[in-house]
């Protein structure tokens, strides 16, 4: 007589995502901004390869366009949170934000990071990428389960989302991404952001602090790729919180 087998799924990683239809005259909008910007500040290097990054100070201020992007940030993080009381009170308010462009040209990419400063990050897309091969963001499983070796060599899961403009992607801040190099003479326009409240926290195991989960298993999980390692580990414990707004 045989056992009967089942598959918990266990821990699964949120990934929330909005597409604002009736964009086009606020994109147009926010992208003179940031090619405006773009020519006058050489930018940051991050993540980012052969693109350009502004500072982190992108939604601070009380223009119309940021006071709509950061609209849009809270109606995203709002699924994200509701259900989730801190002594019986949904945080709603108390959240704070920055963020900072993207404009990747033809060939521009980003390396695989995180965002360990902050508790969720999220992107909004400018620009189209739905009829364009690359500037995929792609997500990747760094829980380092059993899978079979695949012919290429690769050993890790990915989770691939083709942008579309108007679309608002929410992801915890430390899930493993990045961004496929863009192929089309059209920029890839993006804003990135990171979020973050003194309530609350970056779930851990009980015996061992989220950075230095970090530390022990994000070099083992890029030792296939020396830039990811590099990448990753360079990001800890950079904080900007000068830079950010109330949401």
């Amino acid at each position: 007589m045989s056992g009967t087998c089942i598959q918990h799924a266990t821990f699964p990683v949120p990934v929330f995502g909005i597409t604002w239809p009736d964009s086009g005259e606020f994109n147009q909008q926010l992208e003179t901004v940031i090619l405006r910007e773009q020519k006058a500040d050489p930018g940051i290097v991050r993540s980012n390869v052969d693109s350009w990054h502004s500072s982190d100070k992108l939604l601070l201020g009380q223009e119309q366009w940021q006071i709509a992007l950061r609209k849009r940030i809270k109606e995203v993080l709002t699924p994200a949170i509701v259900g989730k009381a801190v002594e019986g009170q949904e945080l709603f308010d108390g959240w704070s934000v920055y963020g900072w462009a993207n404009v990747n040209p033809s060939g521009g990419s980003n390396r695989p990071h995180v965002h360990p400063d902050s508790i969720w990050s999220g992107v909004y897309y400018v620009s189209d990428c739905s009829a364009i091969d690359g500037g995929d963001i792609i997500f990747s499983d760094s829980a380092c389960i059993p899978v079979p070796k695949h012919a290429s060599g690769q050993s890790f899961r990915e989770f691939r989302i083709k942008p579309e403009a108007g679309q608002m992607l929410l992801f915890p801040s430390t899930l493993i991404h990045r961004v496929d190099p863009h192929q089309s003479s059209t920029p890839r326009i993006s804003v990135a952001f990171n979020l973050s409240h003194e309530s609350w926290e970056l779930a851990s195991a009980p015996w061992v602090d989220w950075k230095s989960f970090l530390w022990m298993h994000l070099p083992e999980f890029a030792s296939k790729c020396t830039r990811w390692k590099q990448n990753a580990l360079s990001a800890v414990g950079v904080k900007r919180a000068s830079t950010a707004a109330p949401l």
